[in-house]
């Protein structure tokens, strides 16, 4: 089963503009990355993108987006997971 964080995540950026665009389509997404049950977080400088990219390399790894979007008050959202 995917993980529903990236799409709670998606959720609140549509809803945290959603006020000021009444009426309007608004967009929301997010996505989530893991290797098996580790998780990975967006790194906060190049040495940290560094090691994440070496963690990463020559395994298989999913990347968990999701794309939410909004008009009035209905949210609809879409899933996939590749792998690479």
């Amino acid at each position: 089963m995917p993980p529903v964080q990236p799409l709670l995540l998606a959720r609140a950026k549509a809803l945290a503009v959603a006020g000021d665009a009444a009426g309007q389509l608004v967009l929301g997404a997010d996505q989530t990355l893991a290797r098996g049950v580790t998780r990975f977080n967006k790194p906060a400088n190049r040495a940290g993108a560094a090691e994440q990219l070496q963690a990463l390399r020559g395994q298989t790894h999913e990347l968990h987006p999701r794309l939410l979007w909004r008009k009035t008050t209905r949210c609809c959202s879409i899933a996939s997971t590749p792998r690479g």
